[in-house]
């Protein structure tokens, strides 16, 4: 299967695993909401990203993302790119859905975040259901710049 052996590569090139609390208060403070390099770890602005999609808080999840961000499915399908498409595809979804995401692992190695992600949510008529999803985060100038979903089929 040609995603273990990308998944081996980055637990052996790991620097560290943490778990985040789904309940922790927000952790990047900018007045213009944006920060320059060196001012925080790669992993506090994954963070950020889950507490606003968390809070339905739109425009604080959008400001976390470059304006060129590209979003792929594992290995190499683009599904889109920049903040246009990023408005198209999440801005109902964060505002409006009854959901609530946590990370149970992570790798971070350099500009990269690797989470496994759960998504619970509610769907009118179907109930609660559960959406785990492998995310490689690669972050720039501060920004998440490209994101890769994996996930079992």
């Amino acid at each position: 299967m040609k995603l273990l052996p990308l998944l081996m590569i980055l637990l052996l090139s790991a620097c560290h695993a943490v778990t985040m609390n789904k309940n922790e208060p927000s952790i990047l403070h900018s007045e213009q909401g944006h920060f320059k390099a060196g001012d925080v770890e790669e992993h506090q602005i994954v963070d950020e990203h889950l507490v606003a999609y968390n809070s339905n808080e739109y425009e604080a999840f959008k400001a976390l993302f470059h304006q060129e961000i590209e979003v792929y499915d594992f290995p190499n399908s683009l599904s889109f790119k920049g903040l246009e498409a990023l408005d198209k595809v999440y801005k109902s979804l964060v505002e409006k859905l009854d959901k609530q995401a946590f990370i149970s692992k992570r790798i971070i190695d350099g500009n990269f975040v690797v989470d496994k992600e759960a998504v619970k949510f509610h769907i009118a008529g179907q109930g609660e259901q559960l959406l785990e999803v492998l995310v490689v985060y690669q972050i720039k100038d501060n920004l998440i710049y490209r994101i890769m979903f994996l996930q079992d089929e």
